[in-house]
């Protein structure tokens, strides 16, 4: 029997172009961490990343299990890296 290895997200939690909070989540792939977050009921916009690649853009109010883009539609492709080419945003 093989190990599942737990991947861990970055959840930035955004208030006026800000992270205003940064914290973890633990899951086995994007759509189990996408439902956690939706268990947390954040009130504000919230990224959820793994690594440099950005998973979802999840706008405030929204079901986060419906996320899955950049957060302009277009659902992400990772590179052959295994990352989106998006940029990681600054902690202020």
């Amino acid at each position: 029997m093989g190990m599942v290895t737990m991947v861990v997200y970055t959840l930035l939690c955004i208030e006026d172009g800000r992270v205003i909070e940064r914290s973890g989540i633990e899951a086995d792939c994007d759509e189990e961490a996408l439902a956690l977050l939706s268990l947390h009921g954040e009130k504000t916009d919230c990224e959820l990343w793994c690594g440099e690649r950005k998973v979802a853009a999840v706008a405030r109010g929204s079901d986060p299990r419906l996320a899955g883009s950049a957060g302009d539609g277009t659902p992400l492709r990772p590179s052959r890296s295994g990352f989106a080419n998006l940029d990681h945003p600054p902690l202020d």
